[in-house]
Formats: structure tokens, sequence, C-alpha cells
């Protein structure tokens, strides 16, 4: 709720095709909440309420990606999320020892963190954060920390996007 939100649709069900969505479009119910993005003039989408949920499934949205903001404090992140994408090779079991693996080096850091599952196979991390530091200041951290993990554990993490150098490990 009144965070900004990307979006996976498959207007034909879970078995048809599927595409990301991040901004509004024709035909979108006025329960689903937009507001102008002053970065770049686009409509960013969000809802207020259990009808924008409703609205959202209505549409075919399959999964819903939040923002680490908020609508009125687009630039201020207040929280950071480690996203665990497992290489299909690797157990559900793995996953959740490194989700509990971070959890544990985020707290030697003193920042305050949960796990909660994202589907799948997938585990998120979360940081809740107090809206002070900015996007780049936040990204360099989140990029800084999961080089670490790669660099302390390379067998079992990887910080590189690319597909084949997942193969085995956690992104």
């Amino acid at each position: 709720v009144n965070r900004p939100l990307s979006l996976v649709r498959a207007p034909d069900g879970v078995g048809g095709q599927r595409f990301f969505q991040k901004h509004a479009s024709p035909g979108m119910s006025d329960k689903i909440a937009r507001m102008r993005d002053p970065g770049d003039g686009e409509e960013i989408l969000f809802i207020r309420d259990f009808d924008g949920v409703a609205a959202l499934v209505q549409y075919g949205v399959v999964e819903i990606h939040i923002w680490g903001c908020t609508i009125d404090k687009l630039e201020q992140p207040d929280q950071i999320v480690f996203d665990l994408d497992p290489d299909e090779g690797v157990d559900v079991k793995a996953v959740r020892e490194a989700a509990l693996d971070i959890r544990g080096k985020l707290d030697e850091l003193s920042l305050p963190n949960f796990v909660k599952t994202s589907g799948g196979k997938g585990f998120h991390v979360v940081v809740p954060l107090k809206p002070s530091a900015d996007w780049a200041e936040v990204k360099d951290f989140a990029h800084d920390f999961a080089r670490a993990l790669e660099q302390g554990a390379p067998d079992r993490y990887t910080a590189t996007l690319s597909k084949k150098a997942r193969t085995g490990k956690i992104f």
C-alpha cells in the first residue's frame, strides 16, 4: 500500500505469456492508483487498499514487486531487499540456509532485518531503513554487500546477473 509497483502480468492466465509492466496503460481500473514520476514523467502505479489488490488480479497480475520507497518519498528508500534468486539446480533448503546466513551477516552489522518467502524457491531478506540515504548510497551498500558475500563463499553466491555465472549458485 502506497508504494510504487512493478508488475508481472499474464493476461491469458499463468500458463500464458508473461510480461513486466512498470507504468500505467489504457484500460486499467481506477482502483489502481497512479502518480507522475518526477524523474521521467511516466505514471507510477500503486495501490491504496484491498480494492487495488483485487483490481490487479482482475488485470492479470501474477507478481507484484514493490519499490524500496513510498510514494511520498520516491528518492528516499526505506528498505533494502536482497532477493535471493537460485539457479534451477539449487535446492530450496540451500536457499533457506543462505537467507539465514545473510540475515546473520546483517545482524553483525547491527542492521535490523527479516526473511520472507518470495514464491517458488526464492527468499527475500529485507532491511528496513530510516529514509535518509538516497538511492545511490543504498545501491552502493547493497552491491558491496553482495560482492562481499560472493568473495566469502564463491561456490555458493554470485553477484553477477548472467545466468551462466549462476550455475549451481544463488544470485
